[in-house]
């Protein structure tokens, strides 16, 4: 992916999708108590939670107190990515995708009744480390693992060393194991296209200043938030 498609579906991803706004509503009201304690107040939960039911009124999280377990559980592990981003982690480490892995398959614990929120855990995980972790939905899923299969299969040699990573997992059922060894690594390679690409066309600057550039171009929105109104406009939008 090179800057200029990422940048101008990120423009396209404002204009049309009505529900854009609510993002940068819940971002400006977000509190400044995430990652300082493993004790959250309530009040800040159901505001993140409201964020999460504009954009998927199925989703099923309302319990504060569940959600205020499942946090102090995780607590450690999330304060150990607070500097992460998903231009700069280390995604060949397995030791960290295990780390993402398990925090993301504790946070899709947070639904009613023991219902899976496994597209709204990508979204809650955004919203505390907004840097790090890139949304996905169903609709995103199946489009990158299409879009993958059909790129190896124009390679046999790459078809066959890699074609059970693309292969979708049985009963459409993507976990964090997906997320953490397969998705995010794939959104880090795109935004390093995207990344290098800008370089490129503007003599050769650095990697940051690239960085820098870009985000503010497209309202101060992280490499992460870019990548995903791009998977959005490309999988999951409709007029």
């Amino acid at each position: 992916m090179d800057w200029k498609s990422l940048l101008k579906k990120c423009k396209e991803f404002q204009k049309e999708e009505i529900k854009a706004c609510c993002y940068d509503m819940y971002k400006k009201n977000k509190g400044t108590c995430w990652l300082k304690s493993k004790t959250l107040p309530d009040a800040e939960i159901m505001k993140l939670f409201r964020f999460i039911r504009a954009w998927d009124p199925r989703f099923s999280g309302k319990n504060s107190k569940k959600f205020q377990k499942i946090y102090k559980e995780i607590y450690r592990y999330i304060k150990s990515l607070e500097s992460k981003t998903i231009e700069s982690i280390d995604l060949e480490n397995k030791e960290t995708k295990d780390k993402i892995r398990k925090v993301f398959n504790e946070v899709t614990k947070c639904g009613k009744r023991g219902k899976r929120e496994w597209t709204d855990t990508s979204k809650i995980l955004h919203c505390i480390l907004p840097e790090l972790f890139v949304m996905w939905d169903d609709k995103i899923r199946r489009g990158v693992w299409s879009d993958n299969k059909k790129k190896l299969r124009a390679n046999d040699k790459e078809w066959r060393k890699n074609k059970k990573k693309w292969n979708q997992p049985k009963d459409n059922k993507f976990t964090g194991k997906e997320y953490a060894f397969h998705f995010l690594p794939q959104m880090q390679k795109e935004a390093d296209e995207a990344i290098r690409s800008y370089q490129k066309d503007n003599n050769h600057c650095s990697r940051s200043k690239a960085i820098r550039e870009m985000t503010n171009e497209a309202g101060d929105h992280t490499i992460a938030k870019l990548i995903d109104e791009y998977n959005y406009m490309i999988h999951t939008f409709r007029k």
